[in-house]
């Protein structure tokens, strides 16, 4: 019994566990590096650590507070199956809040003239990248790589776009913009190059 138990808890659910206690300081980062000013950002992380480390000490509490499998899976199901589900909502208005960004970034760059509106609508939905990736396939040589690379460019460059704005003392990323801008058209030759060649 007690190997089982611990086949289960630490083989089968711990994994599951320990990734979601992960990505809440992985997600604070990603927010501290959004937001204006260093004390901030260090707020930021620091409450998703201490979320993290909560989580953590709770499931590892978990074991100690029941006997058993059946009292183990009580508290699993109470407690951690509620987060899990917590996870996954949040995942998916993340997402759904950089397709958001995405969009209203790559809109201003296409104001400039540098991505036509379809493309932007390409770029910030799955669905639309989806779609590209599968014409891409049917392009010769490396047209697939091409846009692969563009897709990814373009969406590095709305996030470089976001620092700039939150961070507009900041030199670094009106460098990395350059950067991208420059890799963006390489992504557009390479692209028509083999659009060029495609077969009839």
């Amino acid at each position: 019994m007690g190997l089982g138990f611990t086949f289960v808890l630490r083989g089968i659910m711990s994994p599951f566990a320990h990734v979601m206690f992960t990505s809440c300081t992985g997600v604070a980062l990603g927010f501290a590096a959004r937001r204006k000013g260093w004390l901030r950002g260090i707020g930021i992380f620091l409450v998703g650590l201490l979320l993290a480390m909560a989580l953590h000490a709770l499931w590892n509490g978990s074991s100690f507070i029941v006997s058993g499998l059946d009292g183990f899976f009580l508290i699993y199901f109470v407690v951690q199956v509620p987060l899990f589900a917590l996870a996954v909502v949040f995942v998916v208005l993340l997402r759904k809040s950089e397709a958001k960004l995405t969009r209203a970034r790559l809109t201003e760059y296409a104001d400039a003239g540098w991505f036509s509106p379809a493309e932007v609508d390409m770029l910030s939905s799955g669905a639309g990248r989806r779609q590209a990736v599968r014409w891409a396939r049917t392009l010769p040589g490396n047209g697939a790589s091409a846009l692969r690379s563009f897709v990814r460019h373009a969406t590095r460059l709305a996030f470089v776009r976001q620092r700039m704005l939150v961070d507009r003392a900041n030199i670094a990323p009106k460098q990395d913009e350059a950067e991208l801008l420059d890799a963006i058209l390489g992504d557009r030759v390479a692209l028509a190059a083999a659009s060029a060649i495609r077969p009839v």
